[in-house]
């Protein structure tokens, strides 16, 4: 019998409600930060590289980092604004120009969600971009009315949207990062051993683990995953008839450190485990 967890997320997790967020906006089930408005600006042909970088949920990760860039060469100049979103993050996508991925710009009560497009995770997007040389050269996004950036941000099973407002100012080369806001997560991370009422033993295990849920989880979800993140198929495994005991056998797994993640209604219990 196949233990085949992305199937289970499927059956019991597809109606949790798509999250969307409204630019400019914010509501309680949103995060919102009004920061001290931060300013970056190259000054023209000092070759300079001006960067901000922004972590907005306070976790020790860098999610945005704005450029201002003029460089300035015999016969050439490249002055651009551009934004490089954080690994699991993607950006507005408006269109696409020079070589480039430019945002597109925001407007008061957009609304952001899964039928947008978007770029990829971690690529750059520009605001401005002006590069010239003797032969000519490329330009796009002078002029923009930029007031605020859309994202979405994946973390644990949610896709958060939010948007940044800013502006654009001084020849396309000054830029001002005000204020953010994006969607509360749906589900709460707490690690297994934490909750005293769920027990995962033995951990290390060599072949065979039990797992006893709390009550209050509800059409439990269990992924097994390796630690590139990859999930394992698990071949020999039981359930009791309220879903509150499982039992695994472990043994025909290489040796190493997993990670087991047990989804409830709005939280997501992990612990590593060892099988020796």
């Amino acid at each position: 019998m196949k233990f085949f967890l992305s199937i289970l997320f499927l059956f019991f997790f597809g109606l949790v409600a798509a999250q969307s967020i409204l630019v400019g906006t914010h509501s309680t089930n949103d995060v919102f930060q009004d920061i001290p408005d931060t300013t970056i600006s190259a000054v023209p042909y000092n070759n300079e590289i001006i960067k901000f970088e922004l972590d907005i949920n306070n976790d020790s990760t860098i999610d945005f980092t704005f450029f201002s860039i003029y460089i300035s060469t015999s016969g050439a100049s490249n002055k651009h604004l551009k934004i490089q979103a954080g690994d699991n993050i993607q950006l507005l996508y408006g269109t696409s120009a020079c070589n480039y991925n430019f945002c597109k710009p925001a407007n008061y009560g957009d609304t952001l969600n899964n039928s947008c497009s978007w770029m990829g995770n971690g690529a750059y997007g520009f605001l401005t971009y002006n590069f010239y040389y003797e032969m000519g050269g490329c330009s796009y996004g002078n002029g923009a009315n930029y007031e605020y950036i859309g994202f979405r941000m994946f973390y644990e099973q949610d896709t958060l949207y939010g948007w940044i407002g800013l502006s654009v100012s001084n020849n396309n080369i000054e830029l001002t990062i005000k204020e953010f806001a994006y969607n509360k997560p749906n589900y709460e991370t707490v690690p297994l051993q934490n909750n005293t009422v769920t027990k995962c033993y033995p951990n290390p295990n060599h072949g065979f683990l039990q797992i006893i849920l709390p009550n209050s989880i509800e059409n439990p979800i269990i992924k097994f995953t390796d630690i590139y993140g990859e999930t394992i198929c698990i071949d020999d495994f039981s359930l009791n008839s309220d879903c509150k005991e499982i039992s695994i056998i472990t043994s025909n797994l290489p040796k190493g450190l997993y990670v087991l993640n047990i989804q409830g209604s709005n939280q997501i219990y992990k612990e590593k485990i060892i099988i020796q």
